[in-house]
């Protein structure tokens, strides 16, 4: 995210400057690029107010007692120093490096700007403004590391691939519905396998003070600017190990659904939509995020108790319903 100090002339008619602060590739957060193992970045600080701007520090958000980037990340004008004086529509550049020396393999920070720019209204100090940082490092998988990188996307929403294609077979007419089993269990076996992989790569001894709170695999990203909402996704000791039983168990599922013969194509639909919601919470590390994955468990859930349980499923139904 990255903000922007307001510019007026205060109750003495003193002109302040603004703050405006923009990526290279005018996109948020500041893309860090690799070259020789460390990465670098660069965005843009500039006046557009009517007066002078005294920028009196950069520096990354960060605390010893609260890492949340990982070791190795510094910020400096490209000038030198982390101060400087902007007349009205000068600019200058500041560059972000990350020497990877832990091992963390996510960056996602913000770079905070402050100086004597000040609120609307008032000679009264503004807010520091920030801007996100961003990089990755591979996985050694080559072509393949957009995998390694995003694998908890794809472990969530890749069961929403069965359930497109048996709303496509049902608009085409297509009647062979016994086919739907073995595409079910073919996506939820690939799955384990994605979640095997997970489960393999995850490093037991990472900890907090490796950066990212300790969370591994993580994706970042602005859903809903406007209300603040993050698509943010992330797995640590206690989460990695309800992905892979999710999976294993949602393998395992899949099998023991071909003693089900009445309509197919809403179980497997149901059933893949089901997976997505229990893999989207175990993943979410953003509340809204979290809260529209147990929405979309539960409807289905609901669904399959309902109409394919056994003697008393209406009973059950309305149980689940009013407890969750």
């Amino acid at each position: 995210a990255f903000g922007t100090a307001f510019a007026h002339e205060g109750p003495e008619g003193h002109a302040h400057g603004q703050v405006s602060l923009r990526a290279e590739d005018r996109r948020s957060p500041v893309e860090l690029t690799e070259q020789n193992g460390a990465f670098s970045g660069v965005f843009t600080i500039e006046n557009t107010g009517p007066g002078p701007l005294k920028i009196t520090r950069i520096a990354l958000r960060d605390a010893p007692s609260d890492p949340r980037v990982p070791p190795g990340v510094s910020v400096a004008l490209e000038s030198g120093g982390s101060a400087v004086t902007l007349a009205p529509g000068e600019k200058a550049k500041a560059v972000v490096q990350w020497k990877p020396t832990g091992k963390a393999r996510e960056l996602y920070g913000q770079i905070v700007v402050e100086s004597d720019a000040v609120s609307a209204g008032s000679d009264e100090p503004g807010r520091p403004h920030a801007i996100g940082i961003h990089a990755e490092r591979g996985y050694g998988l080559g072509f393949f590391d957009f995998i390694g990188q995003h694998i908890l996307s794809l472990l969530t929403f890749l069961p929403l691939l069965g359930v497109i294609a048996i709303f496509i077979a049902h608009l085409v007419g297509y009647n062979d519905d016994k086919k739907l089993r073995s595409l079910t269990v073919v996506i939820q076996g690939l799955n384990l396998v994605l979640a095997c992989w997970l489960y393999a790569k995850f490093d037991t001894n990472f900890t907090r003070a490796d950066g990212n709170d300790g969370y591994q695999f993580i994706e970042h990203g602005v859903w809903i600017r406007s209300l603040h909402i993050e698509y943010f996704m992330g797995v640590d000791g206690t989460s990695i190990s309800m992905v892979f039983l999710t999976a294993l168990i949602s393998f395992c599922g899949a099998l023991a659904s071909f003693s089900v013969s009445d309509q197919l194509k809403g179980y497997f639909a149901m059933y893949n939509l089901l997976v997505t919601g229990m893999f989207g919470v175990f993943v979410s590390l953003d509340l809204f995020m979290f809260y529209v994955f147990w929405e979309v468990m539960l409807l289905p859930m609901y669904l399959l108790i309902g109409l394919w349980g056994g003697p008393r499923r209406q009973y059950a139904a309305i149980k689940f319903f009013l407890y969750t």
